[in-house]
């Protein structure tokens, strides 16, 4: 059920040269085996561990990157409306 808060599921890194996207690289929660529908279902402790474990992981692959979590939970009724369920199938 909806509660009207909107989690991140992934990030883009774009790697820049003189001020223009040369590259860039999508990392999704799925790159460490969680699904939407597992994000969906999971307690506000179970989401922070896997976003802390997804932060470690994009880390490790963009040497020097510094992944802020801040961001990652937002309030947004109109993505995710209150009380409305919500199909990852």
């Amino acid at each position: 059920m909806n509660t009207g808060e909107a989690r991140a599921y992934g990030v883009t890194v774009q790697h820049l040269s003189g001020g223009s996207v040369i590259s860039e690289a999508i990392y999704t929660l799925e790159h460490i085996g969680v699904s939407k529908k597992e994000v969906s279902e999971m307690t506000d402790t179970e989401y922070t561990e896997k976003m802390n474990e997804f932060k470690t992981y994009v880390e490790n692959q963009e040497p020097g990157l510094v992944l802020d979590l801040s961001g990652m939970v937002k309030t947004d009724i109109i993505l995710c409306p209150i009380g409305k369920d919500t199909n990852y199938e």
